[in-house]
């Protein structure tokens, strides 16, 4: 059985919808278009293919808005285009409109499609080469990568000041089930603490209500986020430069930046076990902005490693009451739960999971929470579920996995987690005692 989608022609502000072939039930397909090309595509929460259902969702409609009020000229760069159907809407309003993606089959598609449409390969690791764009949007794009502040600063420094900026994601929400390599979702605030962070600055929200919410940002043309970008750079290798970097941006005239320069100093005094200068780097914070959870997130953490339980766990309701999509507070609002071992601890656990799906620390958490209650399947798929992001992952996660997996009678499945942990750590003595464990009880 082949799915078949009736050929249309290139006219306004359409592509050319290809005949999709191949199985009906198959996940890949491929694309037959009237030039004679065969591009492979992928039914996946990546991207939507026109014709073609999918478990992405639709994007068009913010594009059809952004093209409405175009300027009519300039170059604009939609970042991590997919299929092409949204740069194909912005070509009667613009001079030059470059698909972005670091996909090349996805870049093959949209040069069939909409050939109006140039492409570039980039992962947005960098700025792009060439000259700066006068607009850019960016849509279901943010919550699907590993660092999105990184992708920002990168397009930041791929357009001129002042340029405008359409930023649409899906809407997080508490109960929310992500699908995979979906990351992450975003509410206002933390869609726009990390537009600052990436040098931009938001304008206008063009949608908040619904599955996906949107705004026009502004580039800006403080210099703040180059101050931002260096500072990820050395946080791992010359903290002393990062903090630097970080002093320079909260000399900023902008609260808002001077807020996200007080909070990114205390995230890397708390990794840098800094308990005294976190704390005040995140008071500061807080002054700037009282309705941020992130400092009372933040305070809290520090709160309950000081032993102060019920301080911790003060701090870490309040910020949940202020946004209680905000990962850093669910992370906070769990981990007094779970000191506390309050009996809705697992619960809570489940909640910050499903906000940050790709978190080693809060996946390994709730398996162990799952594990204590018996619950060894439950803790499996947690860590498979981790797995299917495709991150590195250090051998200790596939001795835990391989313990769940051998509880679950499943040995055999267990040794080949194992094996994959002594190709990452050799000389392990656990690995190498619980090698052995099993390797004699499966013979």
């Amino acid at each position: 059985m082949t799915d078949v989608t009736t050929e249309r022609p290139l006219h306004e502000n359409r592509g050319v919808i290809p005949r999709y072939s191949g199985n009906r039930g198959a996940l890949e397909q491929w694309a037959e278009f009237a030039s004679g090309a065969s591009v492979p595509v992928v039914k996946g929460r990546v991207r939507a293919y026109p014709g073609l259902r999918s478990p992405a969702p639709s994007t068009a409609p913010f594009y059809r808005a952004f093209a409405s009020v175009g300027s009519g000229d300039g170059r604009i760069i939609d970042a991590g285009a997919g299929s092409g159907v949204g740069s194909a809407l912005l070509v009667p309003q613009y001079d030059q409109v470059v698909a972005v993606d670091a996909d090349p089959k996805a870049l093959a598609f949209i040069r069939e499609y909409a050939p109006a449409v140039e492409t570039m390969q980039s992962s947005f690791d960098e700025p792009l080469a060439g000259r700066v764009a006068d607009a850019a949007v960016v849509v279901d794009v943010l919550g699907l990568v590993k660092d999105p502040a990184r992708f920002l600063g990168s397009l930041r420094g791929s357009v001129g000041p002042r340029a405008r900026v359409l930023v649409a994601e899906p809407s997080a929400f508490v109960a929310q089930r992500l699908v995979t390599p979906a990351r992450r979702a975003f509410s206002h605030r933390s869609l726009d603490a990390l537009l600052v962070r990436g040098g931009f600055h938001t304008a206008t929200w063009v949608a908040d209500t619904g599955t996906f919410i949107g705004c026009v940002a502004t580039a800006a043309d403080d210099g703040a986020w180059e101050h931002f970008a260096a500072a990820s750079r050395a946080a791992d290798t010359n903290p002393d430069l990062a903090f630097v970097e970080l002093a320079a941006a909260g000399r900023s005239g902008r609260r808002d930046v001077q807020r996200e320069a007080a909070i990114a100093t205390a995230e890397l005094r708390l990794k840098l076990q800094d308990g005294d200068g976190a704390a005040r780097a995140f008071l500061d914070a807080a002054g700037l902005d009282a309705t941020d959870p992130r400092p009372l997130a933040g305070l809290s953490v520090l709160a309950l490693a000081g032993g102060s339980f019920a301080d911790a766990v003060e701090l870490a309701a309040r910020a949940a009451e202020l946004d209680p999509t905000e990962q850093r507070a669910a992370v906070a609002l769990a981990w007094a739960a779970d000191r506390g071992n309050h009996p809705d601890a697992f619960n809570v656990w489940r909640i910050t999971e499903r906000l940050i799906p790709d978190d080693l620390d809060v996946t390994s958490r709730l398996a162990s929470r799952a594990v204590e209650r018996g619950d060894f399947a439950f803790g499996i798929s947690v860590f498979e579920r981790l797995r299917s992001y495709g991150d590195p992952l250090p051998a200790q996660f596939y001795v835990t996995l391989a313990l769940m997996l051998s509880a679950e009678g499943r040995r055999s499945d267990a040794l080949l987690e194992l094996r994959l942990a002594r190709a990452l750590e050799p000389h392990n003595e656990t690995v190498l005692e619980l090698w052995s464990e099993l390797g004699s009880l499966a013979s």
